[in-house]
């Protein structure tokens, strides 16, 4: 029982650093959309409500249209750029992970606290899911930083030592340990 109570805190500290990779991604990934949806309707907005209000003559026009011109190919570059690095395949899939993988750390922490009689049956069907996820999650090509950063993230939720230094971090601050900081 104790073998099982183990692992059951292991993989919830592990499902939980993943988790936090992928939640990262995510706001980072709708980060970028936010602003690229900003500047797709900013520019032709500010042209527009230039041009109504100081008319075409205005001789703001021109440097207003060289400033939207530029603006409009960079906007045009990221949207294409977003497009092929599908991020909104890659923002929907983050959340989903994330998700998936605090539900998983969650329950292991369950099993692992108050383990009931049939604890193995519990953990061997958790396991099945959390093996399943990690496999969809390997294919994300998740970096070693990133697996630093989520390391550290379930050392200090679960308050538990790294493995390499012997420290529980205190805060997400990067540490000089090549296990849990360095990030």
């Amino acid at each position: 029982m104790d073998l099982i109570r183990q692992e059951c805190w292991d993989r919830a500290l592990y499902a939980h650093g993943t988790a936090r990779i992928f939640e990262d991604r995510a706001r980072q990934t709708a980060r970028y959309r936010r602003l690229l949806t900003f500047l797709g309707i900013v520019v032709p907005v500010a042209v527009g409500g230039v041009i109504l209000s100081f008319g075409t003559t205005s001789g703001w026009l021109p440097h207003l249209l060289a400033a939207a011109g530029a603006l409009s190919v960079v906007q045009l570059v990221s949207s294409v750029w977003s497009l092929t690095a599908r991020w909104d395949e890659r923002l929907a899939y983050a959340r989903e992970s994330a998700s998936e993988n605090y539900r998983l750390s969650e329950q292991f922490r369950k099993l692992g606290a108050d383990p009931p009689s049939d604890a193995r049956l519990r953990f061997e069907i958790l396991e099945v899911a959390y093996q399943a996820r990690q496999a969809a999650d390997y294919k994300e090509d998740v970096t070693p930083e990133e697996k630093r950063k989520g390391y550290c993230a379930g050392l200090l939720r679960f308050r538990r030592e790294c493995t390499q230094c012997g420290r529980i971090p205190g805060s997400m601050k990067a540490s000089s340990c090549p296990m849990c900081g360095d990030f």
